[in-house]
């Protein structure tokens, strides 16, 4: 599969080079790009300070590996299961929760908030 297969996302861990150690598990339909997001820290998540803290002192030094790769639908499932076998393998990971949250379209987010809240989000 190539990196621009845009029907399966990659799920990687994230380590310091010269270490076996994955510190955080995520997704990607492209792992190259997203490796270079998580050195800047404009493309990083804010609210994980312990793991951008992580991030800065590695720099350079941050590579990933591939753990598997999932249908696109199946993506966090295939995460979060990553993750609880990362955890249960020792590796101390900065995962906050089990998975990120489901990014929503503007359009899915309308659908969503509409069929809980009726017309009061017109």
């Amino acid at each position: 599969m190539s990196q621009n297969d845009t029907t399966k996302v990659y799920i990687y861990g994230l380590r310091e080079v010269g270490t076996n150690d994955i510190r955080y598990v995520g997704h990607s339909k492209n792992v190259r790009l997203r490796l270079w997001q998580h050195k800047v820290p404009s493309g990083r998540m804010p609210g994980n300070q312990p793991f951008n803290s992580w991030l800065d002192e590695v720099g350079e030094n941050l590579t990933y590996d591939i753990l598997a790769t999932a249908p696109v639908s199946q993506a966090r499932k295939y995460e979060e299961k990553y993750i609880r076998i990362k955890r249960g393998e020792g590796h101390a990971l900065f995962n906050i929760r089990q998975a990120a949250q489901k990014i929503y379209t503007k359009e899915q987010a309308h659908l969503i908030l509409s069929a809980r809240l009726g017309d009061s989000i017109k």
